[in-house]
Order: structure tokens, then sequence, then C-alpha cells
């Protein structure tokens, strides 16, 4: 009788043991599967968001966006990294010119026989021997070209997992002419946006490289940025001539603020000076982008966000195949739950995304497109739609307009007093005011301004992939919108959070 319950005790044991294991086999499994997923730009979208989260707001209408009372946490770094105690006293700062005038990037600092030769793979492990630059070690400098050079490389820096691949959707956009002209023009203004640079520029290098590099534009003037963002960006530069894109690189005297301190340069007059390579002095207007740029080119403006390649193909695959004049994605904070381009948004009913009240709450960003009938089934759906203004973070403009000046950006100027729009909005208005009023935006693609809130926003709002069907390299009749012509009658300004007004189109013009 002890002899059989001493092995009763054993096979009790013993079972307890295997379902122990295979509950810890089965957590390993689904971490590992979770990863596998992440790491392929598999989603985990259930078509639910998750209640939105309060805080306290203000609203910056000069910018166009929200200052929240709570920062989102930023991309994990190298905690061994102390950026502040950087000197930048052994070698020539970044330009700023005493004028604030456009200056080119100065290489001088660049001198790699004072770079500590580590391999590309291994982790250093101290960080007091690393040489400084202006404002950023050779060490890290190093590690945000690795990594903006190999997409598919997860260290050093941990960001927004992307789809391994890039499905076949897109074969169309690939430019198979065997003249050398532009047919994409990248432009970018970041400012302090190192972090950012690792999954930013990785997936545009990886766009290039798909699209192929003799018909793809760099075009890139830094806001004056004392993070170490002009640095990586110019040690980017003989690796991008290398590929055979376009690289045009350049650094503003004036920092991207808004405000009245004249040592501050509106966002506007940056944009156009990243456009410039599109235009060239030496030959008449109307120009057709002589001869350097395909007449179908197509620009894509980026803000500092963290997004994938398929984002960027996306959208301009909606702009060549719907006919598009501007295209637009979405942009998210708070981990994928408000769309973040409310103030300079309109859709076709001439309203706000979604309704803001007086008191200025965001109470009701749970409700897109909520008083346009035609589009909210649309935009439920993933489908793109016609709106009246958009931005988003990144944003697809034809580009004959842009180079022969007919469309630039701009402030509000004495004739917009009627409505103290913001920048994307008095876009919207030349754009129609020239019968260009073509303006998408993509509800499949979604991007947001850290890693840290694109890998949230992506859980949330899906991948590209998740609302497209990857084989189709053309428009179902689902997708293709049908166009209207004329704006809104009424057009709804949101200058300051207690001063809402409607005021008709016409008057605006």
């Amino acid at each position: 009788m002890i002899v059989i319950r001493h092995r009763l005790y054993q096979a009790l044991l013993g079972g307890v043991a295997i379902v122990l294991g295979l509950v810890f086999l089965g957590t390993k499994l689904v971490a590992y599967y979770t990863r596998w997923n992440d790491d392929l730009g598999i989603s985990v979208f259930n078509g639910k968001l998750p209640v939105i989260p309060q805080y306290d707001q203000i609203a910056d209408p000069s910018r166009g966006s929200l200052i929240l009372d709570t920062e989102v946490p930023d991309p994990v770094q190298d905690a061994s990294e102390n950026t502040s105690n950087e000197s930048a006293s052994t070698f020539t700062a970044a330009p700023t010119g005493s004028s604030g005038s456009l200056q080119e990037f100065s290489p001088e600092w660049n001198n790699k026989s004072t770079w500590p030769q580590w391999s590309k793979h291994q982790k250093p492990t101290d960080s007091s021997q690393a040489t400084t630059t202006n404002r950023i070690s050779h060490e890290r400098l190093d590690r945000h070209v690795h990594s903006i050079l190999n997409f598919r490389d997860e260290w050093p820096y941990q960001r927004v997992s992307c789809p391994a691949g890039i499905a076949e959707r897109y074969q169309n956009l690939q430019d198979t002419e065997d003249n050398s002209q532009v047919r994409y023009f990248f432009a970018l203004n970041p400012y302090e946006a190192l972090d950012a640079l690792p999954r930013l520029m990785s997936s545009i290098v990886e766009t290039v490289k798909y699209l192929g590099a003799k018909h793809c534009a760099i075009s890139i003037v830094d806001g004056g940025s004392e993070d170490g963002t002009w640095e990586v960006l110019n040690a980017l530069k003989p690796f991008l001539d290398k590929m055979g894109v376009r690289y045009f690189l350049a650094t503003s005297g004036h920092k991207i603020l808004d405000g009245g301190d004249t040592s501050q340069e509106p966002l506007a007059n940056l944009r156009n000076k990243a456009l410039q390579p599109l235009k060239a002095e030496e030959v008449e207007p109307l120009h057709a982008l002589a001869g350097k740029y395909s007449p179908k080119a197509v620009v894509v403006f980026l803000d500092d966000i963290a997004m994938c390649p398929e984002d960027i193909l996306e959208l301009v695959f909606q702009h060549v195949n719907q006919g598009a004049h501007m295209t637009c994605a979405f942009d998210w904070i708070l981990n994928g739950t408000v769309f973040r381009d409310v103030w300079e948004s309109r859709s076709l009913a001439g309203n706000t995304f979604f309704e803001i009240p007086h008191d200025g709450s965001l109470s009701g960003s749970d409700d897109m497109f909520f008083d346009d009938r035609q589009n909210k089934p649309r935009y439920d759906s993933f489908l793109p739609l016609q709106v009246y203004s958009c931005w988003g973070g990144m944003v697809t403009l034809n580009a004959v307009a842009l180079a022969e000046d007919t469309i630039r950006f701009r402030p509000a100027e004495q004739t917009d007093a009627d409505c103290d729009m913001g920048e994307p909005m008095l876009l919207a208005k030349d754009l129609y005011s020239q019968g260009l009023g073509k303006i998408l935006a993509v509800p499949s693609v979604n991007v947001a301004y850290s890693d840290h809130e694109a890998t949230k926003t992506k859980q949330i709002r899906g991948y590209v992939g998740d609302h497209v069907k990857t084989l189709n390299q053309k428009l179902d009749e689902y997708e293709t919108v049908q166009w209207q012509t004329a704006p809104p009658d009424m057009i709804k300004c949101l200058s300051h959070s207690d001063q809402l007004a409607w005021t008709e189109w016409t008057e605006s013009t």
C-alpha cells in the first residue's frame, strides 16, 4: 500500500511538472509568435479602439497641432549614451549663417580617421572612448547610419516593425524607363529629429531602392537642429550618392519655430526651400521640370514620422491611380487614439474630421467624419476618400505645379483675413483655386511621431496590408473615388479653440 501511494505521489508530481512545462512552453511560443508577427509587420488589429485617455490640451493654432501635458515615451535608446556632455568646441559647428540664409552643410568635422574602429555588429561597451563631433559622438552617429542603411537589422535601435518585403501591388510604380529622369522627389524639413531618423530614413532609403535610385531624389533642409540630426544626414550623403539617388542637403539659419521671434522661420519657407532643386534657374518659366524630372513626377513630403515603406508606396499608389492632386496619410497621437492634424484638416462637409466644441476638448475624437455621410462609410472601411484639406504627417503632390510656382507653401496673407487658416488649409484653398482640388485622404496609411507611438498605432489601426488587396496592381471599384469638383460652400475656421466660425469658401479666395 505504501509503495502504491508513493507511486501515485510520483505520478501526480510528474503530471504537475508536465502541465507547468507545457504552460511555460506555450507562453514562450506565444511570445515568439508575436515577435515573429511584429518582425513581419503583421498587426493585431481587431477593429476595436481603446478608450481615449484623459488629459489637458492646449491648442497651438499657429502650428495646427496639439501640445499635451505629458510626453509620450521615446524609443528605447542606449542607456550608456549621454549626449548632454558631448562637446562642440573641437569641431566645426553646424552652419547657421549670420543672416539666417540657407547654408550648405560643411563636411569639415567629418574626419573618420578619428573614429573608433569597431565591428558593425559589436556593441560598444565604453562610451567614454567615443570622440565627439558637434553634438553627437562618432559611435552614436555610426550606429544611426548603420540602422538607416540596414532596413531589416533591428540593432542598435528598437523601431516600429515593418513588413519584410514589398507587396506586388506596387510593381507598376517602378520606373522602367531607360532615362534617368526623377519621378519621385522626397522632401523633408527635420528638426531635432535624431530619434526618428533610424526608421524614417531607413524607410525612405528602402523605398528608393525599390522604386529605382536613379529615378528618385531626396531634398532635405534641416530646420536648425542641435541634437545631431544634420550630422547624421550629412554622413549619409556618400552612401546615397553611391546608390545613384540625387541627394540635396542644406540647413537653415533659422529654427522651425512659430512666433514673433525674428530668429525663427515659418515652416512654409523651409518647405519651399526643400523644393528648390525642382526649380532650375537657367530655364524659362513653364520649364516642365527642365528635363531632369519626369512630367509625372510626384513630391512626397514627410514630417519627422515613424512609418514603413508600404505607407509611402500606398500613398503614392493611391495618388497616381486615383489621379489625385494631393494625397494625405493619417497621423495619430495618444497611442493611436486621436487624429493629430485635426486643426488643419477639413472634410468635404467643410468641417473638422471630428467635432471640436467651443471648449476645445477632444471628446468627439472617436467619431471621425461625423457629418460627412457620403465619406464616413468609406473611412470606416479604410477606403480612400476625398477631403477639402489634410496633411497627416505625410503627403504627395504633383511636382509640376510646385516646380513652376503655380502652387507654393505660404503663410496667411491679408486676403485670407476672413479666415485665419493653417498652412495646409491655405494650400488646399490655392489648389482648388487652380482647379486642382482632387485631394485625397487614405485611412489605410497610419503614422505617428515616434516609434513607440507608431507601434501602438499599427496595433490599433493596422498596417497597410491589413486593409488593401496586396496582389491587386490596379484599383478595384470600391477603392475608386468619385471626385467632387467644387469645394464645400462653407469652411469651418478654427484659429483658436475658443473661436469657432464658418466662412463661405468663395469669400476667402
